[in-house]
């Protein structure tokens, strides 16, 4: 998060080669993200009950507006389940729930399946049917949309074209409420980020 807020490499970051000027935008961020009220859990395996609890209570005492899960899959839903995709149909419907309880919006990561790549390679664009284990997040999302750039091009690049960033896209495939599309990118494989392209 700082290096993302600094716009620093985190190669530099670890290794401490970064030189005075970046020393100043890295203070900035820090100062920055420390007025941020971001609460950060790092549970692994958390159930349904479990973050609708957390949740509730992060909202009473600090009326959390936005709620990001870092993903999908490695969630549990509450009790035993036979099979996975009940199991994922299930967290999606909880989560959904959990939106509506605390009427803020929740953006959930999910992970896609192996076929996107298997048919059309790295560079093919992912598709509603590519979302793993479960047709029930396409169902409950009210927005499913994917990051997508050639990963096989990040591999090999130079220092400029690293600066320049790379060409990516954000392809809206799924909006309840509104227009589906792709809007162009530009992916900085150093500092990991996505931003808009400026015209």
């Amino acid at each position: 998060l700082i290096c993302t807020e600094a716009r620093i490499p985190e190669t530099r970051f670890f290794d401490g080669s970064f030189k005075n000027q970046e020393m100043l935008k890295l203070t900035q961020a820090v100062n920055s993200l420390q007025k941020a009220e971001i609460f950060i859990d790092p549970t692994g395996g958390l159930t349904i009950a479990e973050l609708r609890a957390k949740a509730r209570r992060l909202k009473m005492m600090h009326n959390i507006d936005f709620i990001a899960i870092d993903d999908l899959q490695l969630m549990k839903a509450d009790g035993r389940i036979d099979s996975r995709q009940q199991e994922v149909a299930e967290i999606s419907s909880g989560i959904k729930k959990l939106a509506k309880e605390l009427s803020i919006p929740v953006l959930v990561l999910a992970q896609l399946n192996r076929e996107v790549e298997k048919t059309a390679g790295a560079s093919a664009r992912p598709r509603l049917s590519h979302l793993r284990e479960s047709g029930s997040i396409e169902q409950d999302a009210d927005i499913v949309s994917f990051l997508h750039r050639d990963r096989d091009e990040a591999k090999s690049i130079s220092q400029q074209q690293d600066q320049e960033g790379l060409d990516a896209e954000l392809i809206l495939e799924k909006n309840r409420n509104g227009q589906t599309g792709i809007v162009k990118l530009k992916f900085f494989p150093s500092r990991m980020e996505f931003v808009n392209i400026k015209y």
